[in-house]
């Protein structure tokens, strides 16, 4: 992929992750190799996809103490899913302690399972918005 930039965009980009690398440690926060291509993206209004190689060849050479990913990359979107299956589980729970209310059935279990489950869904929710801690 190295090949599709020329030698003036390569020099950009490594220009980029440097500064990028530099103020992140001065800022005393852990960075990602994933971070650097989205900020390398944003900042030359081109694809990632062409940077990956770039950043990796980089990091692999001068910080390999890098990471691919962190954490905080991946929960958040995991945590966004957990919410929304929680919120269809509180609905169907609900749903069905409604139906077997209506037919004169015990659907006390079924309203509790409900309250849980939105409990669970406003705690996912709540966290997936938080600011990752480092």
């Amino acid at each position: 992929m190295a090949e599709e930039l020329d030698d003036a965009q390569t020099m950009e980009v490594i220009h980029i992750v440097e500064r990028e690398i530099a103020q992140a440690r001065a800022e005393d926060r852990v960075i990602s190799r994933e971070h650097l291509v989205q900020v390398v993206s944003q900042e030359t209004k081109m694809q990632g996809k062409l940077f990956d190689y770039v950043v990796e060849q980089y990091c692999d050479q001068n910080a390999p103490g890098i990471p691919g990913f962190l954490r905080s990359d991946v929960e958040s979107p995991f945590l966004r899913i957990a919410t929304v299956v929680n919120v269809l589980l509180m609905l169907g729970s609900g749903i069905a302690g409604v139906v077997r209310f209506s037919r004169g059935e015990a659907s006390w279990p079924f309203f509790v399972a409900s309250v849980v489950f939105c409990g669970l869904s406003l705690l996912t929710f709540y966290n997936s918005t938080k600011e990752p801690q480092a």
